[in-house]
């Protein structure tokens, strides 16, 4: 069987090769004084330049000269270079495997360093599990197992012996979140887990297949499924902060394969993994279909207003005709009573004799209905669409547990209302309801007649819940995107500890002091400059500081040239003024033009 791989063959090369580019070689192997001094004891060149590569290799990768690796060519140049030997005495080095291991023995108590044994194991896998709890890759874990075992003043074992302890370190975290997230459930939350990968026949499919499938078009009756959904996922009784158990990235880890792995493939895990995947995937599940119920939830709404809207747009394009025709009949009306004023006749006789009282009593149906339309609320075409809004809104306020501060706290009082008068089945609401709506015609319009509006009020409600939710001033505990505002901020203990590993200064004093004491010591040097007259431009003469004036940006070449091609320019617009006036003459262009001497004229005209 082959051996499990954690590591590609470049991720081996990175980590477990000498490195091959120079600035890393500088950096990696540039020798100590105390270093040339350990290997100037040695006798012969092939020897002190044997005990340094040992010296260098130990340090950087880490596993010390290795006879089946060898030294690469660069870093032995390199080495050699810095005692003063020639690189081709390394052929002559460990010609007896004795004064290998010696001088390995030597460099490991020069740097106060010892073998890895069988025994060190226990310690490489809980370096390993450490560091596979933020990580399922391979070349991190590995690298971080010996940066670890380094700190612990081992010289690294075989990179064979790294991977597979790696390869365990890695199964050994996956097992221990598992283990983890399942001792949190209790003994009926467990059965119901199982449960989800049984096929049930009220669904057809198994409940984690129904859960994961659902309709996204906003409608009454797919609003009711995510709901229905939730509430089963609910009805399992996993408590969310089972996930702050273990690790982030673990936790991650068993979402990201609960949410695509058939329910087929989750049977054959062990029980512990089954368990911890579906635990996962059962708290990712609820805070998306609350998501998703929300969104829907708020399509909807939008839906039914947008369509008033659209509605009320519509109606006044179609009315256009109509209201050419009263406006005309406006006009004629208004110049009736003017005739009446001018003659000082009856008003009414003018009217009737120049419009027609017949047609203004005619016209009053159509007039009254463009007062209505000018006056229509969205609001009132909205709740037409009452019956789709009743089909769900019951069970969305019952499922969730809206939140607000300020002035949206009317608003949680008046979902209140409506949950108590669901409850009661009531088809009137009490007096003196919340009416937390800052258009006044709404409040108008809800308690027109006398009484609040059973239809028009819960419709305005979750509109005013809509915008709550779109605007972040309501909340809803357990899902994403509709948290409580700071919910999505750093704890104050974790941005200390982001705010440590920032590049600059977070602390406003200390940056204010540092930028003082910048300032201070760049004005005393500006002030010794100036003393010393090494300032270019600038001196001081009379306690009064002088600065000589800028050279001017446009040099006087440059001036010189602009005046003659100003004057070329009049001479040009001179010459076409003969030409126009001249025209199929023969002109005598010799004469001075523009200040030019005999001749010039010519070679502009020419040039042009």
């Amino acid at each position: 069987m082959a051996r499990r791989q954690l590591l590609t063959v470049d991720e081996r090369r990175r980590l477990f090769d000498p490195p091959a580019d120079e600035s890393a070689i500088i950096g990696h192997y540039t020798l100590s004084s105390e270093d040339m001094e350990l290997a100037g004891r040695r006798y012969g060149p092939a020897s002190r330049l044997g005990l340094a590569a040992q010296v260098a290799l130990m340090r950087h990768p880490g596993f010390g000269l290795q006879a089946e690796t060898g030294v690469p060519g660069a870093i032995l140049q390199y080495l050699a270079a810095q005692l003063f030997v020639d690189a081709a005495a390394f052929e002559l080095y460990g010609q007896r495997a004795q004064t290998r291991g010696d001088h390995g023995d030597l460099v490991a108590r020069y740097l106060g360093l010892r073998p890895f044994r069988d025994g060190d194991l226990t310690t490489a896998l809980a370096l390993a599990v450490k560091a596979a709890e933020r990580t399922d890759k391979g070349e991190p874990i590995i690298r971080a197992l010996m940066e670890g075992l380094k700190s612990e003043r081992f010289i690294l074992p075989s990179p064979n012996t790294l991977e597979r302890t790696g390869i365990a370190g890695r199964a050994r975290a996956r097992k221990a979140a598992a283990a983890e997230i399942v001792g949190g459930l209790g003994a009926a939350v467990m059965t119901k887990i199982d449960d989800l990968v049984v096929n049930n026949a009220s669904f057809g499919m198994t409940p984690l297949a129904w859960l994961r499938n659902f309709e996204e078009a906003p409608t009454a009756t797919n609003i009711n499924g995510l709901l229905e959904r939730l509430r089963y996922v609910r009805d399992i009784g996993i408590d969310p902060s089972v996930a702050k158990a273990i690790p982030e990235f673990r936790f991650t880890q068993l979402v990201r394969e609960g949410g695509v792995a058939p329910a087929f493939l989750l049977s054959d895990y062990s029980i512990n993994r089954r368990r911890a995947t579906l635990t996962a995937a059962a708290i990712d599940l609820e805070a998306k279909l609350a998501d998703a119920s929300i969104q829907m939830f708020d399509r909807i709404i939008g839906g039914m207003f947008t369509r008033a809207r659209r509605g009320r747009e519509r109606r006044y394009q179609d009315s256009i005709q109509s209201v050419g025709q009263l406006m005309r009949l406006f006009g004629a009306t208004i110049n009736a009573l003017d005739e009446a004023v001018q003659q000082g006749g009856d008003p009414l006789q003018f009217i009737d004799d120049m419009v027609g009282w017949h047609r203004l009593v005619a016209a009053k149906p159509q007039v009254d209905a463009l007062a209505d339309l000018a006056g229509e609320d969205a609001l009132v075409k909205a709740t037409e669409r009452y019956a789709t809004l009743r089909r769900f809104s019951p069970a969305f306020l019952d499922t969730f547990v809206f939140k607000a501060a300020g002035s949206r706290s009317q608003l949680i009082k008046a979902i209140d209302v409506l949950r108590e008068a669901n409850q009661r089945k009531a088809r009137d609401l009490p007096e003196g309801v919340p009416m937390p709506f800052a258009n006044k015609q709404w409040k108008r319009l809800i308690t027109e007649g006398g009484r609040v509006d059973h239809r028009r009020y819960e419709t305005a409600i979750a509109a005013m819940l809509r915008d709550g939710l779109r605007a972040g001033d309501v909340w809803v505990e357990g899902t994403r995107n509709f948290q409580r505002f700071d919910a999505y901020l750093l704890h104050t203990r974790d941005a200390a500890k982001v705010a440590e590993l920032l590049p600059f200064e977070t602390d406003a004093s200390a940056y204010l002091a540092d930028r003082a004491r910048n300032l201070d010591w760049r004005l005393r040097r500006f002030a010794k400059q100036l003393k010393g007259g090494k300032l270019e431009g600038v001196s001081v003469e009379r306690d009064r500081l002088k600065l000589e004036q800028l050279p001017p940006v446009t040099p006087p070449e440059a001036e010189a040239l602009d005046r003659r091609l100003d004057t070329l320019y009049q001479t040009a617009v001179k010459l076409t003024h003969i030409g126009d006036s001249q025209r199929g003459e023969s002109l005598n262009l010799c004469r001075p033009v523009g200040g030019y001497g005999h001749g010039c004229s010519n070679r502009i005209a020419g040039r042009l």
